[in-house]
C-alpha cells in the first residue's frame, strides 16, 4: 500500500490481503480489492486476476508478490517460484 501511496501507481490484491474496512480506509488510492482471496488460488484463478487487471491496465508491467513460505514446510517445486506474471 506504501507504493500506491509513495508513487500513485495502482495495486490489485485479493481479499485476502485486505480486509473490506482496511481497504475503504485507502480511498483516494488507486487500490483495488478482488472479491476472491488469490493466497493458494489455481492457476486459472491467477491467470483470470491477470487478465481482468491488463485489462484495466494495457502495457504495463505486472508485478505479483507472495508470502514466503517457511522453507522447512514449503512444498517441493519442479521450476523457481516466477517474480512476476508479466513482463
Amino acid at each position: 500500500m506504501k507504493l500506491a501511496s509513495a508513487t500513485g501507481s495502482a495495486v490489485w490484491c485479493g481479499s485476502d490481503a485486505i480486509s473490506e474496512a482496511d481497504h475503504a480506509s485507502l480511498k483516494g488510492l488507486s487500490v483495488t480489492r478482488f472479491i476472491y482471496p488469490l493466497q493458494g488460488a489455481p492457476q486459472e484463478v491467477l491467470n483470470g486476476a491477470r487478465v481482468t487487471i491488463e485489462e484495466h491496465h494495457p502495457g504495463d508491467t505486472l508485478w505479483a508478490e507472495q508470502p514466503r513460505l517457511d522453507v522447512a514446510t514449503a512444498p517441493e517445486r519442479s521450476s523457481p517460484a516466477p517474480k512476476h506474471l508479466h513482463e
